[in-house]
């Protein structure tokens, strides 16, 4: 197809130059992006807006800065979106993109550079756009298109985040859901063969002796955990997460939508729990000193990455607020990048709710958030 910025590009440039800036312009239409010619400042220039679903992508400069030996510059979008933050890239594309990175120059354009966290590395005096490429070689553009394709995806993150925020209901655990907690942790939970299932957040609740006394023999008789689950320990632990739902040990939320339960947090009173968890976890503290702490995540896998788990740990922070808690804390992993199947939660979840890390250890972090309570 031929249109208006390719016959600009055809125009202007020549050489290597024309045949990436042509293949980009191509990918970035079959990618269902639509162009707009810029308007204002940039009307009599060679700029076009880089749009999908009505929000940025990138900006496309052609024959702008050529006297700087730039024939034709990328933009990344400027949105406030933070999709660049923590995304899984390999170690190639990263180093790319770091080399990449729009270095404000003052340009008068916006408020001047700002601190960000690019792929998991922190920069400072940043432009809002974060990235530009400069008459962009092969391996420039492969990684222009790389990002292109995150931002597609944040696009479509945010959308169906929205969507399910309005039909998206959180309750606390009870007796009366018990039949919904089980609805999930029994058919959309651990769907997608994550390694922490078959589980129903029973350890937490139960010392070691406890565990001992209810598991031990059935798994010294079948040789561990994995082949007594194929005899019928799926049917205790399920048992035992019943009776905790009953008495009220086992605690935390379900996220609901459209009636259906999708996720599920367990968070509690620290003196709820046992001095050490039957998982070696030691999460009590003192009943006085009123605290709850967030112990673990599961969304139904189709279902993640679209602000379930965040809708939990604020509806956590909400509740402990008119409850009279003076903090919350958390133990997140420590992971290189995105982790599918992290259960504590990812420390970026805690950070914008506004924990802060306290403690490091070994494996994880203590991270807490004060509570003004009302």
């Amino acid at each position: 197809m031929n249109t208006e910025i390719d016959n600009a590009i055809s125009e202007v440039l020549d050489g290597n130059a024309l045949t990436l800036a042509l293949d980009f312009v191509s990918y970035l239409r079959a990618s269902g992006m639509q162009f707009e010619r810029g308007k204002g400042y940039w009307q009599d220039k060679y700029y076009w807006l880089v749009r999908y679903m009505d929000e940025y992508v990138c900006f496309i400069l052609i024959d702008g800065c050529k006297e700087e030996g730039q024939p034709w510059v990328i933009w990344s979008d400027d949105s406030d979106s933070a999709w660049y933050a923590d995304y899984p890239l390999d170690e190639r594309m990263k180093e790319l993109a770091y080399a990449n990175t729009d270095v404000c120059a003052n340009c008068g354009s916006c408020g001047g550079g700002t601190s960000k966290t690019i792929f998991g590395r922190r920069f400072d005096n940043i432009c809002r756009t974060t990235f530009r490429f400069n008459d962009p070689n092969v391996n420039a553009v492969e990684c222009a298109k790389k990002l292109v394709d995150i931002r597609k995806n944040d696009i479509h993150a945010n959308a169906y985040q929205q969507d399910c925020k309005t039909n998206l209901v959180i309750k606390p655990l009870t007796p009366d859901l018990a039949s919904d907690f089980f609805d999930f942790f029994d058919n959309r939970a651990f769907t997608d063969d994550s390694p922490e299932g078959p589980c129903y957040c029973q350890r937490f609740q139960m010392t070691r002796e406890e565990e001992e006394v209810a598991i031990g023999d059935m798994l010294r008789q079948y040789g561990g955990f994995g082949n007594a689950l194929k005899h019928g320990l799926v049917d205790i632990l399920r048992e035992l997460a019943r009776q905790q739902i009953a008495s009220g040990a086992l605690h935390g939320y379900l996220a609901f939508i459209d009636g259906v339960s999708v996720g599920w947090c367990n968070a509690n009173d620290k003196a709820n729990f046992p001095e050490e968890s039957a998982n070696r976890a030691r999460l009590y503290a003192p009943a006085e000193k009123r605290e709850k702490i967030v112990v673990c995540f599961e969304i139904a896998p189709e279902y993640r990455g679209k602000g379930i788990a965040a809708a939990l740990l604020q509806r956590v922070i909400d509740d402990a607020i008119v409850e009279g808690y003076a903090a919350i804390e958390s133990l997140p992993r420590k992971r290189d990048g995105r982790y599918e199947w992290d259960f504590a939660g990812p420390i970026q979840l805690y950070k914008k709710a506004g924990f802060v890390t306290v403690e490091e250890r070994e494996k994880d972090y203590v991270m807490r958030k004060e509570l003004n309570s009302v």
